[in-house]
């Protein structure tokens, strides 16, 4: 039913053009970066997420944006700046031993989770300029502030939210903003504070 090939007698066979197909679970566990994070019956809580890939999420398609509302080259710019952030997050997460983890179905719409011990962490990741950084970040916070609630009460143990965006914010009180709120404001140049311990040892 949701087979995702294009199988012919004039050509080989080759992935049909599309960035998301549904496919089902046999096929899936032939490929080991695609099947589920494994773990105890302890863990039946988690997030149902999956572990990503190493290849950049797909960017976001302009086609079907009214020309004269957005400019389609500022929102190719963001999806791009968007997915080369997301991707530096998962590199650090996946540098430190861990498994970068997309959300399923039935979780809240982050971007990026991953786990170290007993502990959760979940990310939001905002691409910036010059003329919305300000709104990106909060809009930024008050996803992953909300993220992170859902998933404490889901998984009932810690999760520690982390705000991931293009480059250092020009507002230097965005800083200690997400500090007083627990949040870790992150930007590539600065993925070096982010390790694998677990809340308890992280400072």
């Amino acid at each position: 039913m949701y087979f995702p090939f294009e199988v012919g007698s004039k050509r080989d066979i080759r992935p049909l053009q599309g960035y998301l197909f549904k496919l089902p679970t046999f096929f899936v566990e032939m490929f080991s970066l695609m099947r589920p994070v494994g773990g105890s019956a302890s863990d039946s809580a988690s997030p149902s997420g999956w572990v990503r890939t190493t290849g950049a999420p797909s960017k976001e398609s302009v086609a079907h944006r009214d020309p004269f509302l957005v400019d389609p080259a500022m929102v190719d710019r963001a999806s791009r700046a968007h997915a080369a952030t997301q991707n530096a997050l998962a590199d650090r997460v996946t540098g430190l031993g861990l498994a970068p983890l997309s959300p399923g179905s039935e979780d809240p719409g982050y971007d990026l989770a991953w786990r170290t011990g007993n502990d959760w962490w979940v990310a939001e990741v905002k691409s910036l300029t010059k003329s919305n950084e300000e709104k990106q970040l909060r809009l930024g916070l008050g996803q992953v502030l909300r993220y992170q609630d859902a998933l404490t009460r889901r998984l009932a143990r810690p999760v520690r939210a982390v705000l991931m965006v293009e480059r250092e914010p020009a507002d230097g009180t965005w800083l200690g903003l997400c500090e007083a709120l627990g949040v870790f404001l992150l930007w590539p140049d600065s993925l070096g504070r982010l390790h694998g311990k677990s809340s308890r040892d992280t400072s």
